[in-house]
């Protein structure tokens, strides 16, 4: 009778717990594209070309270790390698959910390593709602981005893993991880140091000296033939000028899972985050110190005197508790690093980074870890009231992420595959800017990639009455207001007419020589178009209506001069 009441309970536990997972991975592909973005280009069908480009093998070794954007991005470069050996040609679709892969990879580690010490499976499912969040939809829904910050997670992780266990073997694996992980992005260099915590937390002395020389030479090779870039001099002044500002951004950004309104200005915005950043920082600080008063190394060297006494020693510690404290602990002072650099280094550029789409995978995580933690200190009689409680903020986190970012990440799905029509026909749209270096290298890249057979933009992007826009004549007439800046050319639909429509909006800009596409954003019946995307000329502009059943041009009254 026992077994099946804890085997339904489990099998319940266990499909709680993939609820936000599987979600998570529904709404990964079904609002990705098959379409490079912005950095994308040079990271990976740019790599490609030179990779086929190579007749010798040192100069494919090149081309695969080649920094891009100041990253080695080795891991990347293997995933698409392998898809094109596999399937002949690129998919962006595919490689980022590849790389979204790395999530569960990352939550598998956890998984696994607090399966050890405490049994019950459920609960796990608030730390499921902190990882697989869409609060970081930024990193989510980019190829290269999912390629390099989750998977570098991941890697680090694994070879953390590794390493804690304590063998010669795991020790290969965990060094043999650590070099791609280095290799992968400049972040996966954080492994090194997040080992020697690690290492020195279970006083293996003679490893972690092999562990250093290795890391050394393993960076050192990483910056070999580099251009270092210069100006971290100007990050620790700033620091020293605003210590108060960077404490409170580098606690929000701890607690930035818990970034709940979004919408508010920035200032109020950070309250709660850095509120419970400062509650998880407090407690990581309390578990450092009761880790070490009770770990089988350090247990009978540190004197039971000041304020170590507050901390009950465990007069008999467990070697593989040891080992899964490591682990947690290389864990969180890698994130911990990753998100001060942050903080340290990028906010005296724009202070609102600290809760910026792109770094939110790193509190999702530490919050997760933090909150298994707790759970596993506390006495059984408490687990459930911890369990509850987290359970509501962190279901509070999960929900709203989706109710924010879900409308936001079906627009960028549409801005996208706008602008991808905007390079086929124009030659830019997909990230460059006119005149820079930029726009030449995305079109010598697509028309590569097209030659050697590889990949090509998809065909219809949007709708297939794309085809023939700048042949057809409009079928009525529509009202639009134009309003324009330095930097771009809005236009302005009543927003009454936007609303619950069974299509999509797009600004039609059609000159003798050039047609552009701009969606319609139809909460604000606005369509922004960066004027760095238009070439020269004297547009009119049309309303195309695009849907299942629907496909309408609709003329204006206005005209829009691009010098």
């Amino acid at each position: 009778m026992t077994e099946k009441v804890l085997t339904k309970g489990t099998l319940g536990a266990a499909i709680l717990i993939l609820i936000p997972i599987v979600l998570f991975y529904v709404v990964s592909i079904q609002y990705s594209i098959n379409v490079p973005w912005f950095d994308d280009f040079d990271c990976l069908p740019n790599f490609l070309l030179n990779w086929l480009n190579a007749e010798t093998f040192s100069g494919k070794l090149e081309a695969l270790f080649h920094p891009t954007n100041e990253h080695r991005i080795v891991s990347a470069h293997l995933v698409l390698l392998a898809q094109q050996s596999l399937m002949g040609t690129l998919n962006f679709r595919v490689m980022a959910f590849i790389g979204n892969l790395s999530v569960l990879g990352i939550f598998w580690l956890i998984a696994l390593n607090f399966r050890k010490t405490e049994t019950r499976l459920l609960w796990l499912l608030p730390a499921a709602l902190l990882v697989f969040n869409l609060q970081y939809y930024a990193m989510t829904f980019m190829t290269i981005m999912t390629l390099q910050y989750q998977l570098v997670i991941f890697l680090s992780f694994l070879s953390l893993h590794y390493l804690a266990k304590g063998t010669y073997l795991a020790f290969g694996l965990a060094v043999g991880v650590a070099l791609l992980d280095t290799y992968s992005m400049g972040n996966g260099m954080m492994v090194w140091p997040s080992g020697v915590v690690l290492l020195f937390f279970q006083g293996r002395w003679k490893v972690l000296g092999i562990w250093v020389i290795l890391g050394v030479v393993a960076v050192f090779a990483y910056f070999y033939g580099q251009e270092l870039v210069q100006g971290n001099e100007k990050g620790f002044a700033y620091i020293l000028a605003n210590p108060v500002k960077v404490l409170a951004g580098l606690l929000a950004m701890v607690g930035g899972i818990f970034d709940i309104f979004p919408t508010l200005t920035f200032l109020y915005r950070m309250l709660i985050p850095v509120l419970l950043g400062a509650l998880m920082l407090g407690f990581g600080i309390y578990w450092l110190v009761m880790i070490f008063t009770r770990s089988e190394y350090w247990h009978p060297r540190i004197p039971n005197t000041g304020f170590v006494k507050y901390f009950p020693k465990n007069n008999n510690p467990l070697p593989d508790q040891d080992s899964t404290n490591a682990f947690w602990l290389g864990a969180l002072t890698y994130l911990f690093i990753s998100m001060a650099l942050v903080v340290f280094f990028r906010t005296r550029f724009n202070y609102e980074l600290v809760l910026w789409s792109t770094y939110k995978i790193y509190p999702g995580t530490s919050a997760a870890i933090a909150y298994l933690l707790l759970i596993s200190l506390v006495p059984y009689s408490v687990k459930k009231y911890v369990f509850g409680g987290v359970l509501a903020l962190a279901l509070l986190a999960w929900g709203t992420s989706y109710y924010h970012y879900i409308p936001e990440v079906a627009k960028i799905r549409k801005v996208r595959l706008a602008f991808a029509f905007n390079q086929r026909h124009n030659g830019i749209g997909l990230g460059a800017s006119k005149g820079t270096s930029f726009e030449p290298m995305v079109v010598r890249t697509l028309q590569g990639t097209k030659e050697k057979g590889v990949y090509q933009l998809p065909s219809p992007l949007i709708h297939p009455g794309e085809e023939d826009l700048s042949e057809r004549f409009t079928e009525g007439n529509i009202k639009t207001t134009i309003r324009e800046t330095d930097a771009n050319v809005l236009i302005t639909l009543p927003t009454h007419q936007a609303s619950d429509l069974p299509f999509d909006r797009y600004a039609v800009l059609k000159s003798p020589r050039n047609i552009y596409l701009f969606y319609v954003q139809p909460t604000q019946g606005l369509a922004d178009c960066p004027k760095a995307t238009l070439h020269s000329g004297v547009y009119t502009v049309e309303i195309w209506e695009a849907g299942n059943q629907h496909d309408t041009l609709l003329a204006t009254d206005q005209t829009v001069i691009i010098p």
